[in-house]
């Protein structure tokens, strides 16, 4: 695929789930693969020639939930782009349908939802959608009202409203045209995805093409997660700075290796300052002036992690912090790893005094680590 302008492929809201996207070709296109709101999908073994352009990602996904293999991505500047990811929808069963041919003037139907149970009320709309109305009895005979001109045409309202007080509903649907033209589904769930952790990123490449620079690229932007955890493992990004950035969400990796172009005032793994916790297992993080700039939650380094930077190593700011298995190392003129206003660190196993001056020099406030 080579889109002149625009995407190479994109999936706007709707109903779209278990997407596949898989062993494409791509160059060019502002933003190839573009995604919102589709659950269950996977991207995965495609290469991606990008535009040059941090504005421009290879890989955009809004909301929804899936994973990301196994994919690489060449001068696409904005890197992959994860924004409001959360877990896909409970098990549901329907309680109510009314399909947009069912019925002319009006339909209705009635459903009884259960204690402990949330009901989602789905509306779909046609051509036309200014002439329908609706109308929902609830459990304890107050109603929701919606009146012709309150929806949108050609639009998919999910939900359009959830329910959960046990008891009896009643919903009427009205067109006032006399044509129909309202799909609605009323879902019963029980209960969430709790098996589902977050998003597997996983074995993706990212880069720049040869002897280029671009200051302002990214690598991964994980950006207000709801309720999960990326789980990224096994990723090779090389960029000069920002390999992975970190806004709102928690993050887990396991080997992974990012590897800057050793310019100064540069950083491997930025975060925000929002408590979120980042796992850093068997992670190798070198090239950059900072190899992880943590603020606030906790830091958690294993399996022979290994964090370096020319400054700092791992730069924490009111963070917990455990080390096991881990090395940090500031060079030859910077710190390990350098910890201000935090309650707790440890460090294990305790390491010679030595390297642990070299290396761990700066803990503030006065106290010592925990042992």
């Amino acid at each position: 695929m080579s889109p002149s302008n625009g995407h190479a492929i994109a999936v706007y809201p709707g109903a779209t789930a278990d997407l596949l996207i898989q062993n494409n070709d791509i160059t060019g296109g502002d933003d190839a693969i573009y995604l919102v709101r589709v659950n269950n999908f996977t991207v995965d073994s495609n290469d991606i020639g990008g535009i040059a352009d941090p504005t421009s990602t290879g890989i955009s996904i809004s909301e929804g939930s899936g994973d990301i293999t196994d994919n690489t991505l060449t001068d696409a500047d904005g890197g992959i782009y994860l924004d409001g990811m959360e877990a896909p929808p409970s098990p549901t069963s329907s309680l109510c349908s009314i399909g947009r041919s069912d019925y002319r003037s009006s339909d209705t139907c009635s459903w009884t939802l259960a204690a402990g149970k949330s009901a989602e009320l789905n509306l779909g709309t046609d051509s036309w959608g200014y002439e329908i109305s609706l109308e929902v009895t609830k459990p304890d005979g107050t109603k929701d009202t919606w009146g012709t001109y309150s929806f949108s045409s050609n639009f998919l309202y999910s939900p359009l409203r959830t329910y959960s007080d046990a008891g009896n509903y009643t919903l009427v649907v009205s067109d006032s045209w006399g044509d129909g033209g309202a799909d609605i589904d009323v879902l019963e769930s029980s209960s969430g995805s709790s098996a589902y952790a977050g998003p597997d990123v996983s074995g993706n490449t990212i880069g720049l093409s040869a002897g280029r620079v671009s200051p302002n690229a990214v690598g991964i932007s994980a950006i207000d997660c709801d309720g999960v955890s990326i789980q990224s493992s096994a990723n090779s990004i090389t960029l000069g700075d920002n390999a992975i950035v970190i806004e709102d969400c928690s993050y887990s990796d396991v080997g992974s290796t990012l590897t800057g172009s050793s310019t100064s005032s540069t950083v491997g793994i930025l975060t925000d300052s929002s408590n979120n916790p980042l796992t850093l297992n068997g992670t190798d993080i070198s090239g950059f002036a900072t190899g992880v700039d943590k603020e606030n939650g906790d830091l958690v380094l294993i399996g022979d992690a290994t964090i370096a930077g020319t400054d700092y190593g791992v730069y924490a700011d009111d963070v917990n912090v455990i080390a096991i298995d881990a090395s940090v190392d500031g060079g030859s003129t910077g710190t390990g790893l350098h910890v201000i206003n935090s309650d707790d660190v440890w460090v294990l196993p305790l390491i010679p005094i030595r390297r642990l001056r070299r290396t761990y020099a700066s803990w503030l406030p006065a106290a010592p680590p925990h042992q």
